[in-house]
């Protein structure tokens, strides 16, 4: 009666075990290679300007951020540390911000856009010079801005051609002043780049 119960029927059923773990390891890593695949080309650049209130001091500054489309809204969004602004980033990022609160490496900063409020170009076709309200984020603290924009629709895709905005840093942190204080005004723009989105 043994006979009818193999010994490696243990092995076997470890086999499979083995198997199934191997096939949703397998399953997960297709998943995210499959997102960030999706999300590869979502990527875009941007350049900031200000200076000092006697518009002596330049105060420059430029980074990559990332696009989310999260249905109803557009996210762009980037950490402090990967803004390049020189000498200046010193003063700007990390232990020795002069911003109050400090802006650390890793804090994120967005600019956030309703699609609805959007307006999407036919196939082939241009808009130019919109404006769009948008929502821009740091250290916690909101403040609405104005995004000026124009988009080409290429082949269902959309290049952004040109997008601009001004913020007010004090808005989020106490004035910046070392000797010269910094005008409160940053400008954004945004280099040309497309964007994988659904309107």
């Amino acid at each position: 009666m043994n006979n009818q119960h193999p010994v490696n029927a243990p092995a076997r059923s470890g086999s499979k075990s083995l198997l199934h773990r191997f096939v949703a390891v397998a399953t997960l890593s297709s998943l995210m290679l499959g997102a960030v695949s999706a999300w590869a080309g979502n990527t875009g650049k941007f350049e900031l300007k200000s200076s000092a209130a006697a518009g002596t001091i330049p105060v420059t500054g430029s980074g990559s951020f990332t696009v989310a489309d999260q249905g109803s809204t557009i996210v762009f969004s980037t950490t402090a540390g990967a803004i390049d602004m020189g000498i200046r980033k010193k003063h700007t990022v990390g232990d020795d911000s002069k911003l109050t609160p400090k802006l650390l490496a890793n804090a994120t900063i967005s600019l956030t856009i309703d699609k609805s409020k959007l307006t999407f170009p036919a196939a082939g076709q241009t808009v130019s010079d919109k404006v769009v309200k948008g929502t821009f984020t740091m250290l916690g603290k909101g403040q609405p801005v104005d995004v000026h924009y124009s988009v080409k629709n290429e082949g269902g895709k959309y290049t952004l051609l040109k997008a601009a905005f001004t913020l007010d840093y004090t808005r989020h942190s106490k004035e910046v002043c070392m000797g010269v204080c910094v005008k409160k005004e940053v400008e954004i723009t945004v280099k040309p780049f497309t964007i994988d989105i659904k309107p």
